[in-house]
């Protein structure tokens, strides 16, 4: 089986959420990937096939390598004059991304040299709409021609955003976080549940995906405030429930054992919980989600701070935390937790 070499751009407001969820989509893609080098801002693997780049929320682009890495751009452009790698029919462009502090002196004139090398071929150029985009990649792990074979679609994301729903939460995650989130912890054939659903921006996000989710809340206006963001979107509303988060496995026991859990539950003091402190909600709703997953299910959750985690340790095997800053004064951090291993 022949592989390929990828480059994944990340993005830079967490990128080691990014390159988790790349990860993740490439190993349950069945694309069999290979961790070549993990980067500030980019990741690069070698895979078997290419993974359904759409569904990614925290990648900013996506490179297929054609040639490379070389020691420098102008060893790059000697290969490329001696034997020039072949792409798909079409017009084409070339362009450049750089990381590392890498960028190229004269980038701009780099490119049309390049170009010059495909045109001198009879390859047509286009500038403003081509259908092939080469890009030079720069990096301190050498100098890359590669094909661009996937650009987020930012719009698509945007129909989903807080300000564009017509019930929202100013707390709200970004809906590429919120994805990205999802695609750390899925696994083909499971069930999305959010055991506090909010405004519905995880349900959202799986119904998207096309992925199957379940959404439950013990403030029946945020109940109806997720029902009104999946309507107007046309999602499915009829699998947002009201009740205690605690209740999970009697709300939804077809689905013991079948769903991973992805959930940001209420953290500060005007939060809905019922008249629980937070770290007891959290303490009784921990063991229900442990019991509901399973023994090989995994649970994430988004926690305010370093006892919060403390507690979900005692119950859970930490398997990756990542901080996301709120705003100035506040971090969350982005927990995945499975079963702890009991040893012989």
């Amino acid at each position: 089986m022949s592989s390929m070499h990828l480059i994944f751009e990340l993005s830079g407001d967490h990128p080691d959420l990014a390159h988790a969820e790349a990860l993740a989509v490439l190993n349950r893609s069945s694309c069999d990937p290979s961790l070549i080098h993990q980067g500030e801002l980019w990741s690069s693997f070698e895979v078997s096939q290419l993974p359904p780049f759409p569904i990614l929320g925290m990648t900013q682009a996506a490179y297929q390598v054609l040639e490379g890495p070389f020691s420098s751009p102008d060893e790059l452009l000697s290969s490329l004059r001696s034997d020039p790698p072949s792409f798909p029919d079409g017009t084409f462009v070339v362009r450049s991304a750089h990381f590392d502090d890498t960028e190229i002196e004269g980038s701009q004139e780099f490119q049309a040299t390049v170009g010059e090398v495909f045109y001198d071929l009879g390859r047509k150029v286009s500038v403003k709409d081509p259908d092939i985009i080469l890009t030079v990649i720069t990096t301190k792990e050498g100098t890359f021609l590669s094909l661009l074979v996937h650009s987020r679609d930012k719009e698509d994301f945007m129909k989903r955003h807080v300000k564009n729903r017509p019930f929202f939460s100013p707390v709200s995650l970004h809906p590429k976080i919120a994805r990205a989130f999802i695609n750390v912890l899925y696994r083909p054939g499971e069930t999305v549940v959010d055991p506090f659903c909010g405004t519905g921006g995880f349900l959202l996000e799986a119904a998207s995906m096309d992925i199957s989710a379940w959404g439950i809340d013990l403030d029946p206006d945020m109940v109806d405030g997720s029902k009104q963001n999946l309507g107007h979107l046309e999602y499915d509303t009829t699998k947002v429930l009201e009740g205690d988060a605690e209740n999970i496995s009697t709300f939804l026991p077809d689905l013991v054992g079948k769903a991973v859990i992805v959930t940001d539950p209420p953290y500060g003091r005007s939060s809905y919980t019922g008249g629980q402190t937070i770290l007891e909600l959290y303490e009784r709703c921990l063991l229900a989600f442990k019991d509901f997953v399973g023994p090989k299910g995994r649970v994430g959750i988004i926690l305010p701070d370093e006892a919060s985690i403390r507690q979900a340790e005692a119950i859970y095997e930490l398997e990756l935390m990542v901080p996301v800053r709120a705003h100035r004064s506040l971090t969350r951090h982005l927990c995945v937790f499975s079963h702890r291993q009991e040893g012989p």
